[in-house]
């Protein structure tokens, strides 16, 4: 049994983002005529096709070379394969490697899908003003309903992760509170928006969402810290509740979520030291942007500043712009972690 870290309880899948490609390309893939040749529409009614969910395990496990080899296998037999493409696009985003993804947003253009490519280049641009950039491109989209509610919701979690790393907090609660009003049941935005609130200081309504069944391990930690925050009952039972999963996923050789065991030793257990080697080894392989906020946040914390330096870098070697990491490196306070992108807790 694998659980990703917004994953429900039970079922295998892809990670948050990788999840929001893969559902945005078959609700295109129905709606689109423009992408309408037989093999694109067989693939779209097969979901359980064995080369994604071989992806799919993969990325699961973090085995992401073979993910990777799986995924081309995909693409040599078809190029204009949409859904393997978006996978494609965001394996590398989470390696930080943006020009390729970038490359791949383009290919899902050039094969017709104007609205999910627009979306996921978006999430690739890098450089001075590039956040900016962005938010125009996928404003300039409208609302995507042709498409359906997976590419909404996307769409605008894409938009919540772009308008938080501008510093414009208020833009990205209000595009979250849109993107959870689509689908209330949607883990990732659910879990999302109570982390915003818990920054935002309302504690109550975070914890009224994180409450729901069937919690991921990023909820629970959400959960967790809200109850804290509140001095309320649950507390304990969200602590007993995260530990029992977090080392049953261990048992299950499932690996381990060090985001949320970094954001457990860094908030809950005061550990900066441990907090910061969990969210450092976590960056090794997740450079989602949650996952730089978590590691800039340790490296704060600990007042290390070789990490910091190590963020910075990173940061000014990949072009990647988020200004309130940045801001927050430069007074030596720790940023929010409630955001995406398309992003984590």
């Amino acid at each position: 049994m694998l659980h990703d870290a917004f994953g429900a309880r039970g079922r295998p899948g892809l990670r948050a983002a990788a999840a929001a490609y893969a559902a945005a390309a078959f609700a295109l893939l129905y709606a689109s005529l423009a992408v309408g040749h037989e093999s694109h529409r067989h693939r779209a009614r097969d979901a359980e096709r064995a080369g994604i969910l071989a992806a799919d395990e993969a990325q699961s496990r973090h085995e992401f070379a073979e993910a990777r080899a799986q995924l081309d296998r995909l693409l040599a037999a078809d190029p204009r394969d949409i859904e393997a493409r978006l996978m494609s696009a965001n394996l590398f985003l989470l390696a930080g490697d943006f020009g390729r993804a970038q490359g791949d947003c383009r290919l899902v253009m050039a094969a017709g899908a104007l609205h999910a490519g627009t979306v996921c280049l978006a999430s690739t641009l890098t450089g001075p003003g590039s956040v900016d950039r962005a938010r125009r491109m996928v404003a300039a989209l409208g609302t995507g309903k042709e498409a359906g509610a997976e590419l909404e919701r996307w769409r605008l979690l894409t938009e919540v992760d772009l308008a938080l790393r501008a510093g414009d907090l208020a833009a990205g609660f209000a595009l979250h509170e849109r993107a959870f009003r689509l689908d209330p049941g949607h883990e990732e935005a659910r879990t999302r928006l109570a982390g915003m609130l818990l920054e935002r200081g309302d504690a109550a309504r975070a914890l009224a969402l994180a409450q729901a069944p069937d919690p991921s391990p990023a909820r629970l930690v959400v959960r967790l810290r809200a109850a804290r925050a509140l001095a309320d009952s649950d507390a304990v039972s969200s602590l007993r509740e995260l530990l029992v999963l977090l080392e049953a996923d261990r048992g299950e050789g499932v690996p381990p979520h060090l985001r949320e065991e970094a954001q457990l030793a860094l908030y809950v257990e005061g550990d900066a030291a441990a907090a910061l080697r969990l969210a450092r080894l976590n960056f090794e392989t997740q450079k989602d942007t949650p996952d730089l906020r978590m590691y800039a946040a340790a490296a704060i914390a600990a007042a290390d500043a070789s990490a910091v330096g190590e963020v910075r870098a990173w940061m000014r070697e990949t072009g990647f712009e988020d200004r309130v990491v940045a801001a927050a490196l430069q007074r030596g306070r720790a940023p929010s972690h409630s955001q995406r992108g398309a992003s984590p807790l």
